[in-house]
Parts: C-alpha cells; structure tokens; sequence
C-alpha cells in the first residue's frame, strides 16, 4: 500500500481520514448540496499513483449513469459484482463472496435503508461503509461520483444498471488502500479479512492431487463445514509468467484469476444401470458426488468440462434436486465442477472464518484476543 496516497490514514479514529458520516451528511443537508470528497477527489489524484496521465475519464454521479439508481436491487447476489477493466479479482471475488453473508454485508455496508435512494430523506450523494483493519472496524466515507468512459462504468459494476452498490463498495476500497490503481493486484486473503474481519488460511490444492483419495475428500469435508458455518471462501489459479495472467484455458477456466466459492454440496446422482437403479430403489440410496460452484467475476468464461452448465450429468440428478440447487443454463459466470476437478485445475483456495464472539451462542467455533501495538520513530517497535 502506498500511504503517500492516503493508505495509512487511519490513526487512531475509527473515521478514515477523520470523516464522521452523520456530521458530513447533515452538513451537506443543511446546506441542500451534494457531497464531494476533498480527501478522495474526482480526479487523478483518486485514480492513479502518478497524477500527470492524460485521461478521458469523466467522473459521474449514479443518477446520470442510470435513471432511477439504487444502492441495491432486490437484494445482494454474486451476480451484482462484475469485474471492470481494473485487474482486482482479488477484492471483486472477495465482494461476491460476501453476498452469501447477510449479517456480514450490512456490517461492511451499514444501515442500507438509510443510505439508499428515497423520497424519505434528502439525498446527499454521500456514503459510508466499513472495512476490517488492525483489529478494528474503520468507517470510509465516500462520495457517489464513480469513473466513466462513455457514460458506463469503468471499474466494478452490477449486471443491474440502476444497482451501486458494488461499485461504491469498490470505490471506498480505493480510498482505503489510497487510489484505485493500488487495487490492481492483491492478495485473496487480504481482502477477505478486510472484508470479515476473521482470519483467513490459504491451502495449496495442488498437493492434494497425488495423496490419496481420502486426502482430497478430507479437504472437501474442511471446505464443506467452513461453508457451511459462514466462512467466506475464494479460490484461484496461479500464473507462473506475467504472460499467464488472465490466460484462458481449454477447460474454459483462467489463470491468474481468481473466483467466488458459492456453494459446496454433496450431489445425490441416480443410478445408470438398470441393475443399478433397481437396487437404488430397494435400498434407498444413490451416489453423491462432491460438487463446488464459483463465481468467475467477469460475469462469463465458464468451466466447460463435467458437470459444466447443460453437460449430460446433469440427467442422472433429479428436477426436484435441480430445482432445489437453482441449476440453470445460463452464460452468467457462475458454474459448478466436480471436486476431483477443482483440485486438478485450481492452485489455492482462500477460507476466511468468522468470529462468533457472543458468550451465549451454542455455535461459538473460535476464541478471538485482540493486541494492539505501533511502530515508533525512534525504530523501536512494540505489538
């Protein structure tokens, strides 16, 4: 992070920048204007780590972008964050994510209702949200002027033209780590954190290939359980080369990128024989397959392979079981593979738990300490 550009001003406020929301927004009421930030600029300041670039960025505010804008549409889902041109798959698969967290995403984007557009309030063009850093929840308040090219959104977007919530989340982000262009590049366990707040373990799925079966299907089960009690999850292929990056495969995956885990399920799978079938019946039981679903943020380029979107497996799982899963055929970026697979094809997977920190809850998994310390001048260091 380059704090030159505002990265490493957080001190001892829980305010980034000292920017207190509800005095900035009632400011800003009283005076029947819109927010502009002074500390995050719509300019090149914001944009790159050297200003002198000649641009044709034109910064715009939501209501020129789209008629009607809202911070959210229906809801959150992993569809509502799609990749721009900036190279941040890390922080956009991390926001996908979080969409599988409702509790989690109104902690980083705090009282929506309040934010959102409406004929309730005056709106101000200003929002807040909160990042996890050093221990700590640290509120980012930010204006809603968002970089264009022709009128359309440069960076992070929605699907849903009129949806910002994204896109805003993204630029508070750049806020915090100094400009936009400090976001190209990261780690999938930073932005988890900064994300959650947990504590975020990255696995080489590579050294899982050639051990023994139950070694794999042990890390299965690990994925599984993490998903299923909360965990936000991301995975990616590693480029050896800088040529790699963003290198699409035969298997229609990608490398140097990364993805969303957005389910891991054990699939029930109908017998293909005859024999088979007649036996499944008497007893019961079906196979099960281990299956996981992710989210390229691109929004397209699919794993092509089994258990791809419309591949035969998927004829030996029942409509009832498909309709349950949400399958469809659709060229959205989302997908599912069998574990064998993603274990062959991706490099690492990112888990971040979740601190449940509630004395009285029958789930509390963790038990979290928190030290704080600083770096002084004089070299000493402390923490």
């Amino acid at each position: 992070m380059d704090e030159s550009k505002g990265g490493g001003r957080i001190g001892s406020s829980k305010y980034f920048g000292g920017q207190n929301y509800a005095k900035l927004r009632k400011d800003c009421e009283k005076k029947k204007a819109l927010f502009v930030d002074t500390i995050f600029p719509p300019t090149n300041y914001s944009l790159f780590l050297e200003e002198g670039r000649h641009t044709d960025i034109e910064w715009k505010r939501p209501a020129e972008i789209a008629e009607d804008p809202h911070l959210f549409v229906e809801g959150a889902s992993p569809n509502d964050v799609t990749q721009g041109i900036l190279g941040n798959c890390w922080f956009v698969s991390a926001c996908s994510a979080l969409t599988h967290n409702q509790k989690l995403l109104e902690k980083v984007i705090p009282s929506p209702e309040q934010q959102e557009w409406s004929t309730k309030h005056r709106y101000a063009g200003i929002f807040r949200f909160c990042f996890w850093r050093f221990g700590r929840w640290i509120e980012v308040v930010i204006d809603d002027l968002l970089p264009t090219r022709d009128g359309k959104l440069l960076f992070a977007r929605s699907k849903t033209r009129n949806e910002f919530w994204s896109a805003l989340l993204e630029k508070a982000f750049a806020k915090l780590y100094g400009c936009y262009e400090n976001l190209v590049g990261g780690r999938l366990s930073d932005a988890l954190q900064d994300v959650s707040g947990g504590v975020a373990e990255t696995i080489n799925t590579r050294k899982f290939v050639e051990k023994e079966e139950s070694a794999s299907t042990s890390l299965f089960d690990h994925v599984k359980t993490s998903f299923d009690n909360g965990a936000l999850i991301v995975a990616a292929i590693a480029a050896k080369t800088k040529e790699e990056i963003e290198k699409s495969l035969d298997c229609g995956l990608v490398k140097g990128h990364a993805y969303a885990v957005t389910a891991v399920r054990f699939i029930e799978v109908q017998k293909e024989s005859i024999g088979a079938k007649i036996g499944a019946f008497f007893t019961g039981h079906n196979d099960r397959e281990m299956l996981i679903r992710l989210q390229n943020p691109w929004g397209e380029k699919e794993w092509n392979g089994p258990w791809s979107d419309g591949s035969k497996e998927w004829e030996l799982v029942s409509e009832a079981h498909k309709r349950e899963l949400g399958i469809t055929v659709d060229e959205d970026g989302e997908f599912w593979m069998p574990w064998n697979s993603f274990v062959e094809q991706f490099t690492d997977i990112s888990l971040c738990q979740l601190f449940n920190t509630s004395h009285f809850s029958s789930q509390k998994r963790f038990h979290e300490d928190i030290h704080f310390g600083e770096w002084t001048t004089n070299g000493s260091k402390s923490g």
